[in-house]
């Protein structure tokens, strides 16, 4: 189960990172 959810906040923060650089990109 700890793994599950370690994966799971692994690929919350991998969409937030990705969010962040579109809108970063955005900006420019």
């Amino acid at each position: 189960m700890a793994t599950t959810s370690r994966i799971e906040s692994s690929r919350i923060y991998i969409q937030k990172f990705l969010l962040y650089s579109l809108m970063f990109s955005f900006h420019i």
